[in-house]
């Protein structure tokens, strides 16, 4: 193909993208590149960063295209904003939205959205119950009546400990507000605890670490049969923290029976495969150089490895994006037929 070059802004390239007024190929066909927004999170989570970090890196090993990160109300945002052709890839996103936007499930009931594919599984937050240690809660069901900080409304967190809230018939009185909210009050007393996720398994954030060096606190522990009803949530699976976990030292030394969700980057199928296959190949030779050496959870990441087990080890899977898919294959690596997408398939 010959791109031909025309007058054209980068900042207006980006601004046709983002709404929706122009394909990839106009953009590509007026700047020479292809201009990418790349969903993310809001700016102070412990999310954003990463997000930067990993568009740095395809910057770097992709010239055909130029990512811009795009500050956003992290997962479920990112979907929505991919259902409406506004973004193509997103990075700090939830596999919960994925999981439940390709399907069809809750709010995505009515039209799913079955172009999401998944790009690469980096993490696992966990989501959390923190509670006030002289609260006297050390059960779910102790919950039950007593003021509880549900998140910031219409997140991941608030959704999903409502789903698990319901499933289990406990009812808190529920509080919401932003996550400040939510520390302020758990500190003076106002309400016996609240929910959040961490950055993934092997450490926690700034906000808890506020909390337990004013309070005491504790994780509450799901129970075999609590977590077995945890599967309504979807995208989640067990998680166990041993008494030694990093992300329990200092708060407690017993161990926790929890639900985490798998985090990462996802892109629309309509991404072309040798561009995908690009940012992969790119984010896994990098990684343990631009990423693992920087943030803690990111670490000990198998690129190959951690997104096909994260992606195929939930009851509805995701596909794979097809350039992912190449790329995998291309390494030795068998992928599972519920991770092949129909474009590959066909």
């Amino acid at each position: 193909m010959t791109i031909t070059s025309r007058p054209i802004t980068r900042a207006t390239a980006l601004a046709l993208l983002l709404t929706g007024l122009a394909s990839m190929h106009d953009v590509l066909a007026q700047t020479g590149k292809l201009n990418l927004f790349m969903g993310s999170s809001s700016s102070s989570s412990t999310s954003y960063p990463i997000v930067v970090s990993e568009a740095r890196v395809i910057n770097k090993h992709v010239p055909e295209v130029q990512i811009t990160v795009l500050e956003t109300g992290a997962t479920h945002d990112n979907m929505q904003r991919m259902a409406r052709g506004q973004l193509r890839i997103t990075g700090a996103t939830g596999y919960d939205g994925p999981v439940m936007a390709y399907h069809g499930l809750y709010q995505y009931k009515a039209k799913p959205l079955k172009q999401v594919r998944t790009v690469l599984i980096e993490r696992q937050p966990v989501l959390m119950f923190v509670v006030r240690a002289d609260s006297g809660v050390k059960t779910f069901r102790e919950l039950h009546g007593k003021p509880f900080y549900a998140g910031i409304p219409g997140s991941g967190a608030e959704f999903n400990a409502r789903l698990l809230f319901k499933k289990l018939a406990i009812e808190p009185k529920l509080t919401f507000g932003s996550l400040a909210d939510g520390v302020e009050a758990i500190k003076e007393g106002r309400i016996v605890g609240m929910v959040k996720y961490s950055p993934g398994a092997r450490s926690i954030d700034s906000s808890l670490m506020d909390i337990k060096t004013r309070i005491p606190v504790r994780i509450l522990s799901l129970t075999e049969e609590e977590s077995k009803a945890a599967e309504v949530v979807p995208g989640h699976s067990r998680v166990d923290l041993s008494s030694d976990s990093t992300l329990l030292k200092g708060i407690q030394s017993e161990a926790v029976v929890a639900i985490g969700v798998g985090a990462g980057i996802f892109a629309s199928a309509d991404l072309p495969a040798d561009i995908v296959y690009k940012i992969i190949k790119g984010l896994d030779e990098d990684w343990k150089k631009e990423l693992g050496g920087t943030f803690a959870d990111l670490a000990t990441v198998d690129v190959i490895g951690d997104t096909i087990r994260g992606a195929a080890g939930v009851e509805q899977p995701v596909p794979l994006h097809a350039g992912v898919v190449k790329y995998f294959t291309e390494r030795g690596h068998k992928i599972p037929a519920t991770l092949l997408p129909p474009e590959w398939r066909n």
